[in-house]
């Protein structure tokens, strides 16, 4: 009942899909500068609401969750990404849900040229 609306027809619907998630998870709350877009469209786009043998409630275990999007390539040194660094995608990407600052531009600001 804290999720579902029992009267809102046959099935039982949801509220307002992210607005049942925020109203517990208030640090993932927008709106940020940097939103990745599952988050503004569905938390249910990564996260089971309803249980997974995942951490954190993840559809699938990290690195396949991320790779369902985002492309295999290269590191932001530019070198192939392999073991143990494919593992966990957020171990470098910890501003998944959104942040104040550019996530790309922190990687390109002490580059050489």
């Amino acid at each position: 009942m804290s999720c579902h609306d029992p009267h809102g027809g046959r099935n039982a619907v949801l509220t307002g899909k992210n607005e049942q998630c925020t109203r517990c998870h208030q640090s993932v709350r927008g709106p940020k500068v940097f939103e990745h877009a599952p988050v503004v469209e569905d938390c249910a786009i990564c996260h089971d609401p309803h249980g997974s043998p995942n951490h954190r409630l993840l559809q699938l275990a990290q690195p396949m969750q991320c790779l369902q999007c985002h492309a295999l390539a290269v590191n932001m040194h530019g070198t192939p990404l392999r073991g143990a660094q494919l593992r966990g995608c957020t171990n470098c990407q910890g501003a998944i849900h959104g942040s104040r600052s550019d996530p790309i531009l922190k990687y390109w600001m002490g580059r050489p040229s």
